[in-house]
């Protein structure tokens, strides 16, 4: 798009891994929070990152994530489709929403290349969170290196509840703290993810920390949402 391009070259340019940027920042640059076209562009660069055009499973974050056999799981905020691999690969069908057109693209070529039945139970849907329209619910929905990133984690959260089972599990994995680049907008520390499940009508069912600084939850829909 023109547009676009015209943004892009008034932007200040930033070198990162011997890669320049217009929109990622060591900075604390937090105008894509204010808004939503910068926020689109900021990720689509994120996925030309050269680190993420490779896909990695961090088992770091997804340990504590024991579904069972043959469950339906929905990941908002898919990223390039780690975990729709992985746990596709396991026997789960799995959808993925993810706003970054190129981040979807890595996990596409990937998916060319596993088995046609891991292609069947795996796909990803492309568009914001909190637009996405789910034609049912699921049995997990997956939370997992987001919040820290979005807008309003309480819209995030509230889409969570809209899209599990009245039985399902909302599953999180975020950092405690603020650290990173400016794509990281804020720490997720227990009490302050307590406050926002209670604001989305999801409950706790474990909320804790570990020592290198991870905040894990598995939370599941009060009445009111059921």
């Amino acid at each position: 798009m023109p547009g676009t391009c015209r943004l892009i070259v008034k932007e200040k340019r930033v070198a990162t891994d011997d890669q320049e940027f217009s929109y990622i920042s060591n900075d604390a640059d937090y105008r894509h929070l204010e808004d939503p076209e910068r926020y689109k562009l900021l990720y689509e660069e994120v996925g030309s990152v050269t680190a993420n055009r490779e896909i990695r499973w961090r088992s770091e974050w997804m340990y504590h994530f024991q579904p069972r056999a043959g469950a339906t799981i929905l990941e908002l905020g898919a990223h390039n489709g780690p975990n729709l691999l992985h746990y596709g690969r396991l026997g789960h069908e799995v959808i993925g929403v993810e706003l970054s057109t190129t981040l979807i693209a890595t996990f596409e070529t990937q998916k060319q290349l596993e088995t046609e039945d891991v292609q069947a139970r795996i796909s990803m849907r492309q568009g914001w969170i909190e637009a996405f329209l789910p034609d049912k619910r699921y049995d997990y929905v997956l939370v997992t290196e987001v919040l820290e990133h979005v807008i309003d984690p309480v819209n995030i959260l509230a889409k969570a509840a809209e899209c599990v089972k009245p039985d399902g599990e909302v599953y999180i994995s975020s950092p405690t703290q603020h650290w990173g680049n400016n794509t990281h907008v804020r720490g997720v520390p227990p009490k302050d993810l307590a406050q926002w499940l209670e604001q989305a009508n999801l409950e706790p069912i474990s909320l804790f920390t570990e020592p290198h600084g991870w905040t894990f939850c598995m939370a599941r829909c009060k009445s009111l949402c059921a």
